[in-house]
């Protein structure tokens, strides 16, 4: 399927999926911005203005604003990543008026009242404090500090108890101006109608939202020593997180080394790793390796959790694993096989068009463009054993990767 890209008179790109057949439609905003393009001392701001566009606007209350597209069985919602802020919305198809009109009116003239403010200020404590209990994505903060030292990049998106106390209602407003803009938004599609028709609709409320000149570039976060971590913790297994810091976006090796990510431990239960650590040896219940390309830098980092006697055990069989991969190409079919499976993933992605939608719009800030699934399978199937081994000989050996531990703490 097509995907045309096209631009309104005051900036705003809209990319645009028609999907015929289906009774609802997806749309979203998603801005070139996220909690890396804060200020040290604007830790938190991204992830509090995403949750300040819910709580009114100049025609809306903040219940108005909840209950719009719920009345007619849709949903509102938005996230913040390190690059992205995110506002979409899912409908049946007869009130994309509707929902546009909403997105466009909180993404451009939201109030950020003061009383408002103070409340959401408590409820983002309140995720904090949760946050703590979920012991796997705060070891991936601590780490993620490491691996981006001294820099926005590294620092945990919800911000801190104490950086919320020091955020005002000043410096929402700045940051909402000076990066909800026309130029650094897209405006994503995914539904039955053409884009014709699309623009028909949506474009007297687009052309409504902000303009402004570009934001500052950003700034490449500097790289680490090689570090290895380890802290007794409340817990009952050993939980051990190592990575390197790897291609961004646009490099040419992104494609191959997602390949070799997955291959090696990615979602599939037939993984090397998981085959060799889980079904074979018994010695972890999962095993994961995940790459997460930036726009100037990424990350590649392999998680596990297991008996603290075990993880040594564990890291040895990684060890082999990750050196066959650097000393010996695939073979035709282990190859064939990769490929395959790595492109019936990306078939069956599509099918979740909500996040197909999103996945649209961070495109055309990655790439400018996208491609075709067309396309993309057939840059698939040119990737070439000789690639993955190359990629596998550029990382260092696993006992080089960046590493924390957090050690089951037996008092």
């Amino acid at each position: 399927m097509q995907s045309p890209l096209y631009r309104l008179e005051n900036g705003l790109r809209i990319i645009h999926r028609q999907w015929r057949g289906t009774g609802v439609e997806h749309i979203g905003l998603v801005a070139d911005v996220g909690s890396r393009d804060e200020q040290e001392e604007e830790w938190g701001l991204a992830h509090l203005l995403e949750h300040m566009l819910f709580k009114g606007s100049r025609k809306r209350s903040a219940r108005q604003i909840l209950t719009r597209l719920e009345a007619v069985g849709g949903d509102l919602n938005a996230y913040t990543t390190r690059e992205r802020t995110c506002l979409y919305a899912s409908y049946p198809q007869p009130h994309l008026r509707r929902a546009v009109e909403l997105l466009t009116d909180i993404y451009a003239e939201a109030l950020i009242p003061e009383h408002e403010l103070q409340r959401e200020k408590k409820v983002i404590r309140e995720e904090i404090i949760q946050y703590r209990d979920d012991y796997e994505e705060r070891l991936l903060d601590v780490f993620e500090q490491e691996m981006f030292p001294g820099c926005s990049m590294g620092r945990p998106i919800l911000g801190s108890e104490e950086s919320l106390t020091r955020l005002t209602r000043n410096h929402l407003l700045e940051h909402k101006k000076r990066y909800l803009t026309t130029e650094n938004t897209v405006f994503s599609y995914v539904g039955p109608r053409s884009l014709s028709a699309v623009l028909r609709t949506t474009a007297p409320f687009l052309l409504r939202l902000p303009q402004a000149a570009p934001p500052p570039s950003r700034v490449i976060p500097p790289s680490p020593q090689t570090f290895r971590r380890e802290e007794r913790m409340p817990l009952s297994s050993a939980h051990n997180l190592m990575g390197v810091r790897c291609h961004p976006t646009q490099h040419p090796g992104r494609l191959p080394l997602q390949m070799l990510a997955h291959l090696l431990g990615g979602d599939a239960l037939s993984s090397l790793l998981n085959l060799r650590i889980r079904e074979r040896n018994a010695l972890v219940y999962g095993i994961e390796t995940q790459y997460t390309p930036y726009s100037d830098c990424g990350l590649l980092y392999l998680y596990f959790s297991c008996a603290e006697d075990k993880r040594h055990k564990v890291l040895a069989l990684v060890g082999e694993e990750f050196k066959k991969l650097q000393h010996t190409p695939l073979s035709k079919h282990a190859m064939r096989t990769a490929r395959e499976q790595f492109s019936g993933r990306l078939v069956l992605g599509e099918e979740n068009r909500q996040g197909l939608m999103l996945a649209l719009g961070q495109a055309v800030h990655d790439h400018g463009e996208v491609e075709t699934l067309a396309q993309q399978l057939a840059r698939i199937r040119q990737v070439t054993a000789a690639e993955l081994l190359e990629e596998a000989r550029q990382l260092p050996d696993i006992e080089n990767w960046c590493q924390y531990v957090w050690l089951p703490d037996e008092s």
